[in-house]
């Protein structure tokens, strides 16, 4: 069907649109909210901005409709003639409605993607913004290799402090299929039943970081339609500068690799590449050339190899302590439809486990059934204790969600510092695994609420 030939070439259209620099800045609309803004700036830049200086002479990369619109118009004229072939041969057409930035952020309105004239989607809002006034965020880079130590992690440390510790948001809102590639998905008996639930009526995608004194909070939603909805929460201790400078020191020998490998494989001189385009081809659609060409890179299976080896050599940044929690909400609607799909495996398997959750099971009970698991004899006593701890700690949420089943939250959260040396000595030693779980905490929720975006 029509996007599953070109959801890759949208990918990579909507990257490269994302992403353009290094044109000439035009001077924003600026209603008396956003001059009010300025002049604040000005008279705190110094206190606002003292972390990441080399930043308070750069003008905002996303910030104007006219010169976004003109990148857009550009990329997809030429359409991204990556290697020297087109990406797609079908004529295609992005508009914004407005573009509205400074450095610490940016808001794009009413984003449209039409090919060979029908609308493929819609985003009524892409945005993200820097509470903390640090001034990296939407900064237009001086240069091209510029960019390049950017996205390779050759950046300062004081700037690499700042992304870690600011207070953070994005937002992609109101992501919706044009209505002709909507209705045929909807007239579809195989698809039909999945777009009636409300799933893909509307699609949104939130990230927020919000630091304190003692920790950094991450959540990311990811919303469809109000009728499911994936949320992740993240907490851990903030890193130091020092543990910054450790990590990225050895991270940055790696990766200036990787990109290394990169540079020889895309073209990164704009010279370069206009001498064996022989053609007088856009600054905006070199750019988006590159990182097409860097995304078709990654794919290799080289390349897969050169970021295993990378991470897997690298010793991360010590965490003391940290929470995550993964939720996924749904709808009666969607449950419904889920439950027709699975021709009622779906409704067996409630059903057995409204049996197994009649009553609660005695600790004598649960040992019996645990009996199969093969838990050496010398340790058993200690697992049976720990287990039904969990199990009463459980039970209750089972019968929420069996009862009512609208959706489940799984947690763990790290009570106290883990000494990395248990880990290596726990197969000598596998009494040390109460080490470990004295300071975990496991949770299950039944039913978590949706959050509104």
């Amino acid at each position: 069907m029509f996007l599953n030939k070109s959801t890759k070439f949208y990918f990579l259209l909507i990257l490269a649109m994302s992403m353009q620099f290094t044109l000439a800045a035009q001077e924003e609309e600026c209603d008396l909210a956003c001059k009010y803004k300025k002049l604040q700036d000005l008279k705190s830049d110094e206190v606002k901005r003292s972390n990441t200086p080399s930043y308070q002479d750069r003008d905002a990369l996303i910030s104007n409709t006219a010169e976004v619109q003109r990148w857009l118009n550009e990329i997809t004229e030429w359409k991204l003639y990556y290697d020297g072939e087109p990406l797609n041969q079908n004529e295609t057409e992005m508009k914004v409605g407005s573009v509205r930035g400074d450095k610490d952020g940016f808001k794009i309105t009413d984003f449209e993607l039409y090919v060979d004239g029908t609308q493929a989607f819609k985003i009524k809002e892409i945005s993200a913004r820097d509470y903390d006034f640090n001034g990296f965020l939407n900064s237009r880079p001086k240069s091209f290799n510029e960019f390049l130590d950017a996205i390779s992690g050759n950046v300062s440390l004081e700037t690499l402090y700042a992304a870690w510790t600011a207070k953070l948001d994005q937002k992609v809102l109101g992501i919706e299929l044009g209505e002709d590639i909507f209705n045929e998905f909807s007239s579809d008996p195989d698809t039909a039943p999945i777009f009636d639930t409300g799933l893909f009526d509307s699609v949104s995608y939130t990230f927020k970081q919000e630091p304190s004194l003692s920790e950094i909070f991450v959540e990311a939603i990811m919303d469809f339609g109000q009728a499911a909805q994936l949320q992740i929460d993240f907490r851990f201790n903030s890193p130091t500068k020092k543990e910054l400078n450790d990590y990225y020191e050895e991270y940055s020998i790696g990766s200036n690799d990787y990109w290394n490998n990169i540079k020889n494989f895309c073209y990164v001189d704009y010279d370069e590449y206009l001498s064996d385009a022989e053609e007088e081809i856009p600054y905006s659609v070199f750019v988006g050339d590159f990182l097409v060409c860097s995304v078709l890179y990654a794919e290799e299976e080289e390349s897969w190899e050169e970021i295993s080896k990378l991470y897997s050599s690298m010793q991360y940044l010590p965490v003391e302590n940290f929470s995550l929690t993964f939720s996924l909400a749904w709808s009666p609607e969607v449950w419904d439809a889920a439950s027709v799909a699975s021709g009622g495996a779906i409704d067996a398997g409630i059903f057995a486990a409204n049996t197994f959750l009649a009553t609660k099971m005695s600790k004598f009970e649960l040992v019996a059934l645990l009996d199969g698991l093969g838990i050496p004899y010398e340790y058993k006593g200690l697992f049976e204790d720990l287990l039904y701890d969990y199990y009463s700690d459980f039970y209750s949420e089972a019968k929420k969600f069996v009862s009512f089943p609208r959706g489940l939250a799984f947690s763990v959260e790290v009570l106290e510092p883990i000494n990395p040396e248990i880990l290596i000595q726990l197969e000598d030693n596998p009494m040390l695994f109460f080490n470990i779980l004295n300071k975990i905490r496991f949770e299950i929720k039944a039913n978590p609420r949706f959050k509104n975006l």
